[in-house]
C-alpha cells in the first residue's frame, strides 16, 4: 500500500472550491444544520486533497494536525493487530469525516486511514476548526458527539467480537496441545513401525510405502505446528497442499493391489 502522493497534512493554502465540491462538502455529517453564511465562510479554508485507491491518507503514529471530510469515495480505518497485521477497525463512506482526535487531544494519529475508494477529501486544520466552532459551535457539537457515539457504539461491538474471538483462539490453543501430547505417542510408535519394517525387509514396495508413511507423519506433524501458531496469532492457516494431494494420488497410482482398487482422484 503507497502514500497518497497529491499532498500530505501540511497542505499549501486552501484553493477556492468549485460548485460540485461545495455541494458535497455542504451534506457533511459534521457541518450538518449549520447556517449557509456560516458554510460558506468554512469552506474558504477547506483545503482538498485527492487520493487514489489504496493509498495511505495517515499512518498510525504519525503527526496530525488536521480532521477530514470524506466528500467523496470510502476510507478503511485500520490498526495494527496480531503478528503486526493491519486489521480493519471500519470503513467511513461519503459524507462522513475521521482524524478528529488530532484536534482534540493534540496527540498523535491512534490509526490507520487509507482510500478503499478515489477519495476527495477537505482537511480541516486548527484554524478551520477553531473558526467552525466560533461560528457554528451548537450544530457542530452535536453533530460531533452523534457521530462519536454512534462510532463508540460499533467499537465496542467490535471490542466484544474480538475479546470472545481470542477466548475461541485460546481454548482452540488449548485443545490442539492436548491433541499433540496424546498423537505424540501414536506418530513415534507409526514411525518405529516403519523403521523396523524397512530394516527386516528390503525392497522397492516396503521402501516407497514407509517413505509415503513418513512423509504423511511429517505433514500432520506440520499441521498441527502450523494450528499452534495460529492460535497465538504468529502465523495463517494453510489450505491443503498439492504435496498433500500427491501422496494420496501416489497410494493409488503406485499401490493398486495394496488398495485393490485405483484412487478415486485417478479415475
Amino acid at each position: 500500500m503507497k502514500r497518497a502522493t497529491i499532498c500530505t497534512e501540511n497542505v499549501g493554502p486552501p484553493a477556492a472550491l468549485n460548485d460540485a465540491e461545495l455541494e458535497l462538502f455542504r451534506a457533511n455529517l459534521l457541518i450538518q444544520g449549520i447556517p449557509d453564511v456560516s458554510f460558506h465562510r468554512l469552506a474558504r479554508q477547506i483545503a482538498v486533497r485527492r487520493c487514489d485507491p489504496g493509498e495511505i491518507i495517515f499512518n498510525e503514529g504519525d503527526p496530525g494536525n488536521c480532521l477530514y471530510l470524506i466528500a467523496q469515495g470510502s476510507v478503511k480505518i485500520s490498526k495494527k493487530g496480531r503478528g503486526g497485521r493491519q486489521e480493519t477497525l471500519t470503513y467511513l463512506p461519503q459524507g462522513d469525516f475521521f482524524g478528529e482526535m488530532a484536534l482534540v487531544d493534540s496527540g498523535r494519529r491512534s490509526a490507520q486511514a487509507s482510500a478503499q475508494r478515489a477519495c476527495v477529501l477537505g482537511c480541516v486544520d486548527r484554524q478551520a476548526w477553531a473558526l467552525l466552532l466560533s461560528i457554528a459551535a451548537p450544530q457542530v457539537l452535536s453533530n460531533f458527539t452523534r457521530s462519536v457515539t454512534k462510532r463508540l457504539r460499533s467499537n465496542n461491538q467490535h471490542f466484544i467480537e474480538e475479546v470472545m474471538r481470542n477466548e475461541r483462539l485460546s481454548l482452540l490453543g488449548s485443545t490442539i496441545s492436548s491433541v499433540m501430547h496424546d498423537i505424540n505417542n501414536p506418530l513415534s510408535c507409526i514411525l518405529a513401525a516403519c523403521d523396523i519394517l524397512h530394516a527386516t525387509k528390503q525392497d522397492k514396495l516396503i521402501d516407497e510405502l514407509t517413505k509415503v508413511i513418513r512423509d504423511a507423519v511429517d505433514r500432520m506433524e506440520g499441521m498441527t505446528r502450523e494450528l499452534m501458531e495460529f492460535s497465538r496469532g504468529t502465523t495463517k492457516l494453510e489450505v491443503a497442499s498439492d504435496y498433500d494431494r500427491e501422496i494420496a494420488r501416489g497410494l493409488g497410482l503406485r499401490f493398486p493391489k495394496v488398495r485393490g482398487t485405483e484412487h478415486p482422484s485417478t479415475q
